[in-house]
């Protein structure tokens, strides 16, 4: 009997298992999946990309810097053949966005056609920052900065201070990206 009832456990044991790890509804698996669609690109980018100021070198913001793991940039550019696909997209998101793991911490324009910053974790201690924008006209992106204990009003005021690779045509370009959508 005691057999059978550890057999029973385990059973259920596994079955949660793989309910845990087959979550359709979650960022990451949406942008697994979104990496070899056409019309989207992907870009992976580290810490260490960043060309910093001797004056940045202080052991404040090295420590700072350390709660940054990485950041993944993801944009789906929309034409006129797409717009079925863009808008799957955009319902998944809503989806996915509606989980409370992720909470709202601001938004930016009107209608259809806005940015939206979500964390994971609290004000003080955040391990992820979202920011998803999206645009009838030009498709969707999405910034994920994954961290551990990030603070981001030590993030904000380390990023007024940092100096960006001027060579570095990646960066331009997704700052351009970003721009695009907040107009």
């Amino acid at each position: 009997m005691l057999t059978l009832l550890k057999n029973f456990v385990v059973v259920i044991l596994y079955i949660i298992l793989i309910l845990a790890c087959n979550n359709d509804n979650s960022l990451q698996h949406f942008m697994v999946t979104q990496q070899e669609k056409p019309n989207v690109i992907s870009i992976d980018i580290s810490p260490s990309i960043l060309s910093l100021d001797e004056n940045i070198t202080t052991p404040e913001n090295k420590a700072i810097l350390k709660t940054i793991h990485k950041a993944n940039v993801m944009m789906y550019e929309i034409d006129t053949l797409n717009t079925k696909t863009y808008n799957a997209d955009k319902e998944q998101l809503k989806k996915i966005f509606k989980n409370e793991k992720y909470q709202e911490l601001m938004r930016f324009g009107k209608g259809s056609n806005g940015i939206k910053v979500f964390i994971v974790g609290d004000e003080k201690s955040i391990d992820e920052l979202i920011v998803a924008g999206n645009d009838d006209t030009k498709g969707w992106v999405i910034l994920r900065v994954i961290g551990e204990n990030m603070q981001v009003e030590k993030i904000l005021g380390l990023m007024n201070e940092i100096k960006l690779d001027k060579n570095n045509t990646q960066l331009k370009n997704i700052g351009e990206i970003f721009k695009n959508f907040s107009n």
